[in-house]
């Protein structure tokens, strides 16, 4: 798991596909963070998960 959320979208994409990069020359799967999907602190967090992007993030990656 790398959680690269509190990174913008761009610098989110580069850290997590070096991961997965590193991870998969040893055949581990790597999950992604992006965006927001709801808790207790939903007050404090003002933008949610946009779909779209994570569909583009999940390309862009190689995230299981």
């Amino acid at each position: 798991m790398i959680d690269g959320s509190s990174h913008s979208f761009d610098e989110n994409v580069a850290l997590t596909k070096h991961i997965v990069d590193v991870c998969g020359a040893v055949d581990v799967g790597v999950e992604g963070e992006l965006g927001h999907i709801g808790s207790v602190n939903d007050e404090a967090m003002d933008d949610f998960t946009d779909p779209e992007q994570a569909g583009e993030f999940v390309r862009a990656t190689g995230v299981c």
